[in-house]
């Protein structure tokens, strides 16, 4: 039978447990959500085209968008 030796190679498991995804969800009226991905994306802080379409919730008049972003840990 042969042995395993560990190796300094991540494996892809220990890969994807070095890193996680950080969100920033807007809830709200369709205009404000819509004018504060807009400011972020002035600010530099994420653009436009990384944001979920606008969906509607329960509430009526009311959408939420979703910015997610891999955030890898550093060791």
């Amino acid at each position: 039978m042969a042995e395993e030796f560990p190796t300094d190679e991540p494996t892809p498991r220990a890969a994807k447990a070095c890193s996680h995804y950080n969100k920033m969800i807007l809830v709200g009226a369709p205009d404000w959500v819509s004018g504060t991905i807009a400011r972020l994306h002035g600010a530099g802080i994420a653009h436009v085209r990384d944001w979920s379409r606008l969906v509607p919730t329960h509430n009526p008049g009311e959408v939420m968008s979703l910015l997610q972003r891999l955030h890898r840990m550093s060791d």
